[in-house]
């Protein structure tokens, strides 16, 4: 099967409900599907694949046990998808990305050429004295946060970006027509995130301090790019990264196995990992927009972890790497504060790395 990443945008009516799924079941009318959705039906076809994975079908949208019971499995569905097909330059389901791009526009001064195309039609071609990075942050798929756990889960993605179309996979990224494509930061997880649980460790065994320094870094470059995107509801903030954390979760584990950090419970804290805690603390709001308070009306995570504000977040901004477990310096001579207590309360024990109800830390300077 193949699944679908794509920008709701609007409100979609006949998404699937309870009063809607036996009907739907039995058959869904061409006509009220989304374009964009019917159009990911197109590509299945072509890819001569039978079914398709859309959310706002797949699962019954006022129903919470559905929903709760579909996210516990959301990165394994775009995880085993035999690829996903990911609608990145249509900014709303009705939009559609089956259509014509047009040509880059190009520079005032550049030269312009005929040239003959390959079917026979004259065309032109523009000289430009530099190359045109392809801008990936533009596009509205990459403004949504649900959107970045889809995309880092999927092994395999067909990418219909604004000005062409790309394959991605966990080896490189190809444009068809041979385009310039930069690939995105932290776009793909490496590897061991992907291995099956009897696997990772064996991995990591032969892993020094400066890959799991690395791997700790991976982790920062997604938080920082999945707060500077949008959530439609606020209080999703840590579900909507819950499948990658999980993912992280899975190796970060064994860091305490093989030696590199302190036996601990290797905890995922609201957005934190407990063998890094300390460091993790020294996360920064960034100013890449307008600094506001924290939300008031509704209750997004402790106030020690980064899910608690809006806006984008560096892990890394006071970053001290005398304070991080996986250092490559003696600690003896390092005072900083130590962690007594940290705890965190789920809404749903389902959903371990989703949303909590409360949170509190102890420390002891």
């Amino acid at each position: 099967y193949a699944a679908l990443s794509y920008v709701w945008g609007e409100a979609q009516p006949h998404s699937t409900s309870k009063a809607k799924l036996d009907a739907y079941t039995n058959s869904i009318d061409i006509s009220i599907i989304p374009r964009t959705i019917r159009e990911a039906i197109e590509v299945t076809h072509k890819l001569g694949l039978r079914y398709l994975w859309v959310d706002s079908f797949c699962i019954i949208q006022d129903s919470r046990e559905d929903k709760t019971r579909e996210l516990v499995q959301l990165r394994r569905i775009f995880h085993d998808a035999h690829l996903t097909i990911v609608a990145a330059c249509a900014p709303s389901a009705s939009a559609g990305f089956l259509h014509d791009r047009p040509p880059p526009a190009p520079s005032p001064k550049s030269p312009r050429l005929p040239y003959w195309c390959a079917d026979g039609r004259l065309g032109t071609v523009t000289a430009e004295p530099f190359v045109k990075s392809y801008e990936w942050d533009r596009e509205p798929i990459n403004k949504r946060a649900w959107c970045l756990e889809e995309r880092l889960m999927s092994p395999r993605k067909l990418v219909y970006a604004s000005d062409t179309l790309q394959y991605h996979c966990q080896t490189g990224t190809t444009a068809m027509g041979g385009a310039v494509v930069r690939a995105q930061v932290a776009e793909r997880l490496q590897n061991v995130a992907f291995m099956p649980d009897a696997e990772v460790l064996p991995h990591v065994e032969r892993w020094n301090v400066g890959r799991w320094k690395l791997f700790s870094g991976e982790w920062a470059d997604v938080v920082h790019n999945y707060t500077r995107r949008a959530v439609t509801k606020p209080k999703d903030k840590l579900t909507a990264l819950a499948g990658v954390a999980e993912q992280f979760h899975g190796v970060l584990r064994h860091a305490g196995d093989v030696g590199v950090v302190a036996r601990t419970r290797n905890r995922y804290l609201a957005g934190l990992w407990e063998p890094t805690l300390v460091n993790d603390l020294l996360w920064q709001r960034t100013d890449e927009v307008p600094l506001s308070a924290r939300p008031s009306q509704y209750y997004l995570g402790p106030t020690w972890s980064w899910a608690s504000v809006d806006g984008p977040v560096s892990l890394l901004a006071a970053y001290d790497v005398r304070l991080h477990p996986y250092r490559l310096i003696e600690s003896k001579n390092i005072r900083s504060a130590k962690v007594v207590s940290c705890e965190v309360t789920l809404e749903d024990e389902r959903l371990p790395h989703g949303r909590v109800k409360s949170g509190l830390l102890r420390l002891q300077t």
